[in-house]
């Protein structure tokens, strides 16, 4: 994904509020709840979001790069879950 520098404002984003199809995601909220060898780049975004395991950004990311993005967004883990302002949980090979 390239935001092409754009900014995302306000976002808002409550896990009870998100209908999960893949289990082995469940939990992960985000702007993007999870990606799988993909690049986010050239992104801002500001608001907040709240869950088990929340980032302003991506969610879960399972071999992937993120480039050039800004996260002004306040995160609020739940349930004893992690929390990070761009990304929250990483797995295999990554570039932040």
């Amino acid at each position: 994904f390239d935001g092409k520098n754009y900014t995302i404002s306000e976002l808002s984003i409550t896990e009870n509020n998100i209908a999960v199809t893949d289990a082995s995601f469940d939990k992960y909220v985000g702007l993007f709840g999870a990606i799988e060898n993909g690049t986010v780049r050239r992104l801002k975004v500001s608001g907040s979001v709240k869950g088990k395991n929340a980032a302003g950004i991506v969610a879960r990311m399972e071999s992937g790069t993120i480039e050039n993005c800004e996260s002004n967004v306040t995160v609020v883990g739940t349930d004893n879950g992690k929390a990070g302002g761009i990304v929250c949980f990483t797995k295999f090979t990554y570039s932040v």
